[in-house]
């Protein structure tokens, strides 16, 4: 009896040991759960912060734009030039700055730019904008883009409805039955049959021949360094068009061009460079993709991407920035603009066939202003292309061949080694594009300024 007592005494307070090892481990897990939370709403807190800031920041850019377009008449005075090598314009021996932002000097007053470029009424710009969020989470964002205006009696790049660089038959040639061009104009709003459309302006280019088939339109001229022939057959000889019969017109007429129109070929693609891996959207496991409806909708963000695959018919949106991809090896489905400019350089690295396959493919860009989507390539492989209601984009591949098929339309404009349209497909030219140019010589006035790149420079 008595050692089951000293065994009971020995054990006296085990309870308590118990309930306080009991005690410490529901601590420890009731911190582990509140640390979690806590993260995941300053995780929350810091993207809501930073996306307001980037929102607040582009709003500073695109107003900046509208004030550039609507308010801004030229400095009219004669500029310097800076001595660094950059060969900037200088105002007062200083770089030429409009700001109103906080902890930034200007020498010319007004909202925050850099010229970089001036030579008459023609100027380049960099706009940078900064979006601040306080409070305990807060956050900074800043954002540049450059704009560029065209000045009067210069030479716009984009200045048809389509350009065709090389020297053969049919380089520009329309297919089917019911294609050829027109034109609106962006600043009205949307293409528009009746409200914002007319019959003319769509003006077409080649270093060759222009070849129209089977009751197709060029509402606008023709323009070509051959000589033409009324009624004459490319192959006899360089004929500049080649018409299908009274059923296919030319509204504007023939003229030719003094020389063959020559176009530099756009940078490298680098920084980043494009790797050569496949990466397929739906699949969403790569840097830069991200799920916005399960099954449905994927976006994109600025960056670099390899071979890009979209297929089932579904929805890829893409954010204003530069993407630099290696190819669109094969895209059935709808690329969808959210917000621009949108710039997209092309590689190709190791493509053979089909650098662009937008043959499955809609682009959608509601904009309804076709600077705000932009591709470059440089390379010699085919682009395949497809019309739609929401197609407004530039094009500017001048060593590549292309293809705009499936009856559809383009709204915007283009530069290629040649064109190729079927199916009755149209091309539907902005004026806008081309505005500072109003017949041969030009106006004398200068365009609108447009966005032609944009990035974010802190974040």
């Amino acid at each position: 009896m008595k050692n089951k007592i000293g065994i009971r005494e020995r054990e006296r307070g085990i309870a308590l040991i118990s309930a306080l090892l009991s005690l410490l481990v529901l601590t420890t897990l009731s911190a582990g759960i509140i640390f979690v939370t806590q993260s995941g709403t300053w995780s929350a807190m810091n993207y809501k912060s930073a996306t307001q800031a980037r929102f607040e920041a582009e709003a500073g850019l695109q107003r900046t734009l509208q004030w550039f377009n609507t308010s801004y008449a030229g400095a009219g005075v004669t500029y310097g030039t800076s001595t660094d090598g950059n060969a900037y314009p200088t105002y007062n021996g200083q770089p030429v700055v409009l700001t109103a932002m906080s902890g930034a000097s200007s020498n010319y007053p007004t909202t925050l730019a850099t010229l970089l470029r001036a030579q008459g009424t023609s100027e380049t710009w960099r706009l940078t904008s900064q979006g601040n969020v306080p409070g305990a989470r807060a956050a900074t964002v800043q954002t540049a883009m450059i704009i560029e205006r065209i000045g009067g009696g210069s030479d716009p790049l984009f200045k048809w409805a389509w350009y065709g660089t090389g020297t053969s038959c049919q380089n520009v040639a329309f297919g089917g039955s019911g294609g050829g061009t027109d034109s609106f104009d962006s600043r009205l709003g949307p293409y528009n049959d009746i409200t914002n459309k007319q019959l003319s302006g769509g003006d077409i280019g080649s270093n060759g021949n222009i070849d129209l088939a089977s009751a197709n339109d060029i509402n606008g001229v023709a323009y070509s360094p051959w000589p033409d022939t009324p009624n004459g057959a490319c192959k006899a000889g360089p004929e500049a068009v080649t018409l299908c019969g009274p059923s296919c017109t030319i509204t504007g007429g023939v003229q030719q061009l003094s020389a063959a129109k020559t176009f530099a070929d756009p940078p490298p693609v680098t920084n980043p460079t494009p790797g050569t891996t496949t990466q397929t959207v739906t699949n969403c496991d790569f840097p830069g993709c991200s799920v916005v409806t399960t099954g449905e909708v994927w976006a994109l963000a600025p960056g670099k991407y390899d071979n890009l695959v979209f297929t089932g018919g579904h929805t890829a949106q893409l954010s204003a920035g530069t993407y630099n991809v290696n190819s669109f090896t094969k895209w059935a489905g709808t690329m969808k603009i959210m917000s621009g400019p949108v710039v997209i350089n092309i590689a190709g690295i190791g493509i053979s066939k089909d650098v662009m396959n937008f043959s499955s493919a809609t682009i959608a860009n509601p904009s309804s202003d076709p600077s705000n989507l932009t591709f470059n390539y440089a390379g010699t492989v085919n682009m395949d292309l497809t019309g739609g209601a929401e197609s407004y984009a530039l094009l500017y591949a001048p060593n590549a061949p292309v293809t705009i098929g499936g009856g559809g339309a383009w709204y915007g404009a283009g530069i290629a080694g040649s064109l190729t349209l079927t199916g009755g497909s149209r091309l539907h030219y902005d004026r806008a594009l081309g505005s500072p140019v109003a017949g041969p010589g030009g106006s004398g006035v200068a365009g609108p300024f447009r966005p032609i790149s944009y990035s974010l420079t802190k974040y």
